[in-house]
């Protein structure tokens, strides 16, 4: 097992029942080998309420959400497959846009 630390915040900890101005900090333990992705889905099982601020319907992640690995905004369309190992941090932002 690895020991990730899931973080969320703005808009989305807000939408989980969390307080906007803080964040969701949680550890979670994820098999070897687990991916973003599997972690986002393994805390969904859990919490309905993440899961309808995360995932869309058909289970995609909603296109408003950035994911940082460990400091580095991971890009689409592979960064649910990226690996995760013991110690790994990932972050859910709003995603920002704009010109």
């Amino acid at each position: 097992m690895a020991a990730v630390k899931l973080e969320v915040f703005g808009w989305i900890a807000a939408e989980c029942g969390r307080n906007r101005t803080g964040s969701l900090p949680t550890d979670q333990n994820v098999p070897e080998g687990a991916t973003v992705g599997d972690l986002l889905r393994q805390v969904a099982q859990k919490d309905l309420r993440f899961k309808e601020t995360v995932f869309s319907s058909d289970m995609t992640l909603q296109s408003n959400i950035s994911i940082v690995l460990n400091g580095k905004i991971l890009g689409q369309p592979s960064f649910l497959e990226s690996k995760l190992k013991d110690g790994d941090t990932v972050m859910l932002l709003p995603a920002i846009d704009g010109g």
